[in-house]
């Protein structure tokens, strides 16, 4: 009787122990499951976003819609896919149509929202939350709704300090709240005066270098950011070294070669910035994406240029060229910036005239 009693308790233990590495071996699958899927989801993003920096837009459309198909409640999908239709129509120097613009914003944020309420203590629901309101930000900037747009850049901010207060690690929200927080302190530098008034410019540029650093997909937008924040500080020689990291990840950027050719020219290293304003040129004929400004845009600064070199030949060239241009074509948000060009050009055109042409 004892030994039945004995052989039962052992049964009894060996069953319980199976059990238990029964269920212990059935999460650790479910783990490794989560984290497969986890890396295809985060391998997904990575590659459409390289592609995006490398102005393959179809293709990187393409892999955002098949991330939404696959991760359907997920907010990424419709999140990146705004991300890339924003980048294409900054490169092609055109603004994208306000309805769709709108749609995938009430769907992201829609997606966001309901993530952010499915797990409170997550910080991923409010990190994309916060990427929604940037994003929306960037459109009403880009359009002159300024009001509109610090508004959407404030709710923005505030969702992703939310989410570093949750996980302080996540340096993808640095990039959002380092953009802010230089060109809010440079866009109101006339009043920091004021004791209340923070010049917080050097924070946003110390965020946005730790995001390029050690951010998981916002890398490339911490870098192309601080690209044209250091144009704007005037740290020339700063710009270049962003610029060559960016054109290593991406050689025929249409974007990053406008920053180069910028902080060269203002560097006075003339040369080398016609040699950057030339491939620009052809890689935006290229593309076969040309448009009215980026023409203007190129011709001006190469007629700049070969004025300062002496080039009388070829900066009249340049000048005739951006004269047949039609600046009624240009987008009305760039008209302003269009102008300034053609100011440039004319003042070029009347040295050359009081000169009397010629060639070098």
């Amino acid at each position: 009787m004892r030994e039945t009693e004995s052989l039962g308790r052992s049964n009894t233990v060996r069953v319980l122990i199976m059990l238990s590495v029964s269920c212990w071996v059935s999460q650790a699958g479910m783990q490794d499951d989560a984290r497969a899927a986890r890396a295809d989801f985060d391998s997904l993003i990575s590659l459409g976003l390289h592609l995006t920096l490398n102005q393959k837009y179809d293709r990187a459309f393409e892999f955002f819609a098949d991330l939404s198909s696959r991760y359907p409640d997920h907010p990424a999908g419709p999140v990146f896919f705004l991300n890339v239709l924003q980048a294409r129509a900054k490169d092609e120097r055109r603004l994208p149509q306000r309805f769709v613009i709108d749609s995938l914003v009430t769907v992201a944020m829609q997606r966001a929202e309901a993530l952010q309420t499915l797990n409170e203590k997550s910080p991923e629901g409010n990190y994309y939350v916060g990427t929604v309101y940037g994003l929306d930000a960037h459109d009403r900037a880009e359009r002159g709704e300024w009001w509109t747009a610090f508004l959407r850049s404030r709710s923005s901010v505030s969702a992703l300090e939310e989410a570093l207060e949750r996980d302080s690690t996540l340096y993808d929200a640095y990039v959002g709240i380092g953009t802010y927080r230089y060109w809010k302190s440079r866009k109101t530098d006339f009043l920091q005066w004021l004791p209340f008034v923070k010049d917080e410019r050097e924070e946003g540029i110390r965020l946005l270098e730790i995001a390029a650093e050690r951010g998981n997909h916002q890398r490339y937008a911490a870098l192309l950011s601080l690209l044209w924040i250091f144009i704007d500080a005037e740290r020339y020689t700063k710009a270049e070294a962003v610029a060559q990291r960016l054109l290593a990840l991406a050689p025929n950027s249409r974007v990053t070669l406008v920053g180069l050719g910028t902080a060269l020219l203002k560097m006075k290293r003339l040369n080398e910035a016609v040699t950057i304003f030339l491939r620009l040129q052809e890689e935006i004929e290229k593309s076969g994406m040309s448009s009215e400004f980026n023409e203007l845009d190129v011709r001006s600064r190469l007629a700049v240029i070969h004025h300062a070199l002496g080039n009388r030949a070829e900066a009249m060239n340049y000048v005739e060229e951006a004269k047949r241009l039609q600046l009624e074509r240009i987008p009305v948000h760039l008209q302003k910036e269009a102008q300034k060009r053609y100011e440039e050009l004319r003042a070029v055109e009347q040295m050359l005239q009081r000169k009397g042409g010629g060639s070098k």
